[in-house]
């Protein structure tokens, strides 16, 4: 039998391939995937979610070191005219957009603030965008997984997501799906910075 770091390693690779070239974006239901291709059960020798990252950006250098930079950058570029479309609602990227992981299947996810959902709902009406109202669950340092309103809206070609915060919420602190740390939020300077050096 494969030992338990050999098998790890082949499950993130297989789960590093799935999400980078079939769009799967949920890590957890990737690797499940993945083990029971490769012939594992489906919670046996399972990596991290860091693995997965780690498995993920290198699958993307190797197999697509063109194709990946330049539609992270048409990513970016769209997240950074969403963000100065909702300037009033102080947005901040997260996500694969901003840690550099994205695909071409990725959503572009911003957290907005407001006062109550209803605003970003108007704001959107009133400029005749079209959005599907959802909700995004987020996990929350001392709180546990929480859920929030969103609305999901597409911007030229891409998947834009509005995970909506009550101003009173500017003090979480929500928890990265990677390795449980501070989750990055960005904000437009910090994503034009990025354009910058792209």
């Amino acid at each position: 039998m494969r030992n338990a770091q050999k098998a790890r390693a082949e499950i993130a690779h297989v789960a590093a391939r799935l999400i980078a070239v079939d769009g799967i974006s949920d890590y957890r239901v990737a690797k499940r995937k993945a083990a029971v291709q490769l012939g594992f059960k489906p919670d046996r020798f399972l990596p991290t979610n860091q693995e997965i990252e780690q498995a993920l950006a290198d699958y993307q250098r190797i197999f697509q070191s063109s194709e990946q930079p330049e539609a992270l950058d048409g990513l970016r570029r769209t997240a950074a005219e969403a963000m100065a479309f909702l300037a009033p609602f102080r947005p901040r990227l997260v996500g694969p957009v901003l840690t550099g992981t994205a695909t071409r299947h990725s959503e572009i996810i911003l957290h907005v603030f407001c006062n109550a959902p209803e605003e970003i709902q108007h704001f959107l009406e009133d400029r005749g965008i079209p959005a599907t109202q959802t909700s995004r669950t987020v996990r929350i340092r001392g709180e546990g997984p929480m859920e929030f309103p969103a609305y999901r809206f597409i911007a030229g070609d891409a998947p834009v997501v509005l995970v909506i915060f009550d101003e009173r919420q500017r003090t979480l602190s929500p928890m990265s799906p990677v390795d449980g740390g501070p989750l990055r939020r960005a904000r437009l300077d910090e994503v034009e910075a990025l354009l910058d050096r792209s």
